[in-house]
Order: C-alpha cells, then structure tokens, then sequence
C-alpha cells in the first residue's frame, strides 16, 4: 500500500531520501482535512466531488443557484467531512456515495457527515432546527412543521402554513330602540352575541375592547335607523380618537332612512384600546331594535405573530415540571408529549431516589460528568430506582 486507506496520503516508503517532504506533506494533508474550507459552485447539476476536494477539507460550502434538488457524490472513501447548503433556489441538498444512504442537507444548513465508503450518515453540527438532516426548509415566520415519513417540513403553503389559532372576538347588539341625537354620541349596546374573551362588558357598554394577547383586528358594525330626511353619519373611534384604517359614513339631507354598515381596515392595537361606534342625525330619529351591532375580530395574536411550541394543538399546554424531559411521539402516534427526565449534566452518579417522583423513568439517562460514565434508568419505582452506569472511555 502507497498510501492512507481514507485520506490517501502517501507513505513515507523504506530507504527514502529526503523523507522530512512526505512526512510535511502528511501533516499539510491531515491539517486540511480537518480544518481547510472551500466553496463549490453547484452549477445547477449534480456533481461529483474529486478526491481534492472531499479529502482535503473540512467544510464544504455549496453555492450557485439550483431548480431542484441536486445531489453531491462523495469518493467511495470513509470520512467525516462538513457540508452546508448555501445555494439559491431555497431547495435541499443530498450528499452520499453512487448508491447506497444519503443525506438531505436543507437549504441555509449545516450538517456534519459520516460516510463509510458505501452509506452516509449525519453525526451532527446542527445549531438550529433547521441543521437537523431530517428537518427540512426552508421555514417562514410561523410555519408549523409536519412529519411526511421521512422528514419534517413545513406543512401546506401560504396562509396554511402558518400558524391557526381558534376564532377569537365579540358580536354585541342593542336589543331595544335608541334615539339618535344631534350630537355625535357613543352607542351604547346591551348584550354580547358571542364574546370569546371579554371585549365587552355592560359597565362600559359603549365600548370593544382589546384584551393582553391581540395584537391586529378588524372592527365591523351596522347601523339602521328610521326617520324623515336628515344629514346624518357615523364613525368608529379608537380610544376616543380617529386612527388610520377607521370606518366611518357621511349621508346629506335627502336619505329618509339609515341602514349601512361600517367595516375598518386591519389595525394593530395594544391591550387596552378600546373602540366605539359614534353617531348623529341632524333630527333626533330612533334606532330599530336589534338594528345597532358593533363587531371585533381578532386578526392575529402574539402567540400567532412569534409562535411557541405550546402554542400548538397536539403539543404540550405547559412547561410545569418539564426541566430535563425530552420531547418524544405519544403512543397514540398523534401528537407530542414529554417523556422521562434526563440529567446530562451531573457531578455524581445517580441514587435510589432519583425516582418516578422525581420526574425519571425507565430509559431516563444520567450523565456523569465528573465520574466520566452514563447511567440508563431500568426501574423508576418510587424510593428504590435502579440505574446501570457504563464507564465513558
């Protein structure tokens, strides 16, 4: 043999003269391959990469721009070796030999690979979601991920990919007349159709307002009165005031009746604002029962604008007494749960009271970091758990 099985570095051979140049270009070759890094320009094709490239360095960054998911051949040698996806086109990347297990590389990604010559396996360098090879971009604001057999990627497109949180907002009415003045005059309402979180209570029965939480709605209402001809209008307000996106309606004499209905735009807004619907005729004229409505729909939440793992409806509702529980597929295969507790982090070995109540169960890991060994939970009976250690070389 000439040379290194994987990396093919040549062999200092038997009575060789000037042997301090290939043990040199030994170290070069071995300081490289763990640490040099070079970019790759895809080209929009799959590409196979030359023993220079994939031996000779550390990290290999694709670029260039791709229309589908290209694939990256490695020589049929072992190695560990860096791969990150910087190409355009927002598409996954897979790397591994001519046959046998490849690796999916989601765009923006890093992954850490082990090949044995046949398959390819990642073994890590993930600092984000995203770097895991079996999480899949590219991801927006929102994205709820979804698990197709094989990876887990964004599910739907657009609108369905964010994030769907239940219907949220109030419907109220006035169920009796009300005279309509010549002064402009908050409606005040009697009684909510629906109110899903408090906006509206009958103490302040002229307003909508926006609980903690919210943070755009959209403001709907119906006016209809009955009379002879009059100028008259309305205008919903914020916080008694006009406000960029408001609705509101003018109508001169002429109009016997007034039957409209006000629609704002989407506005953002901080819990606290409160909105009225003001009115005025310029004769006093009555309303029609049931003909005064003031609506709030609830656009988007905070839990909605940045979402949270607890925010989802087949995860956890709550953190409480979570620390050191790992995320892991309930047992009717539909949602997520916390499983058994873990401790990588301590100093001593586990005892018999590191127990069910204290969180663990069988298959909970213990990691020693000052005893350098590993213990697995095999019972979590309460007072008296059994822990195996297995020594850490």
């Amino acid at each position: 043999m000439s040379g290194t099985t994987s990396l093919g570095i040549p062999f200092i051979q038997a009575a060789q003269n000037q042997k301090e140049v290939t043990a040199n270009a030994a170290f070069e070759a071995l300081d490289a391959s763990a640490n040099a890094a070079i970019a790759i320009a895809m080209g929009d094709a799959n590409i196979t990469l030359t023993d220079a490239q994939a031996l000779r360095a550390g990290l290999v960054t694709l670029t260039g721009s791709n229309t589908a998911v290209r694939k990256v051949t490695l020589p049929s040698k072992a190695r560990r070796l860096a791969i990150q996806n910087s190409t355009g086109g927002a598409l996954d990347i897979t790397v591994g030999y001519a046959t046998g297990t490849s690796v999916t590389i989601g765009n923006g990604a890093i992954v850490l690979i082990q090949g044995n010559g046949t398959n390819c396996y990642g073994v890590g360098g993930a600092a984000a979601l995203g770097d895991l090879t079996d999480v899949v971009g590219p991801f927006l604001n929102g994205d709820l991920l979804q698990f197709d057999g094989s990876a887990w990627r964004p599910a739907g497109s657009g609108i369905l990919a964010r994030v769907m949180l239940p219907f949220k907002g109030a419907l109220v009415r006035r169920a009796t007349t009300l005279t309509i003045t010549t002064t402009a005059t908050a409606l005040a309402f009697t009684d909510a159709t629906y109110d899903t979180d408090g906006f509206w209570s009958g103490a302040a029965p002229t307003r909508l307002t926006v609980p903690a939480g919210v943070t755009k709605v959209r403001l709907w209402g119906r006016i209809s009165w009955t009379g002879g001809s009059a100028n008259h209008g309305a205008r919903i307000f914020r916080n008694g005031a006009s406000f960029v996106g408001q609705a509101d309606f003018i109508a001169a004499s002429g109009y016997t009746n007034a039957d409209v209905s006000l629609v704002s735009a989407v506005v953002a807004v901080t819990p606290g604002d409160y909105f009225e619907i003001l009115a005025f005729a310029s004769a006093n004229r009555t309303s029609v029962a049931n003909g005064l409505q003031f609506a709030i729909e609830v656009v988007e939440t905070a839990d909605a604008a940045n979402p949270t793992l607890l925010a989802l409806t087949d995860t956890p509702a709550s953190y409480a007494g979570a620390a050191g529980k790992l995320l892991r597929v309930n047992g009717a295969a539909n949602g997520i749960e916390f499983g058994p507790r873990h401790n990588l982090t301590a100093t001593v070995a586990p005892s018999a009271s590191d127990d069910s109540a204290a969180g663990y169960g069988v298959g909970s890991q213990w990691l020693d970091t000052v005893g350098d060994k590993i213990w697995f939970c095999t019972d979590a009976a309460a007072g008296a758990a059994v822990w195996k250690g297995v020594t850490i070389a």
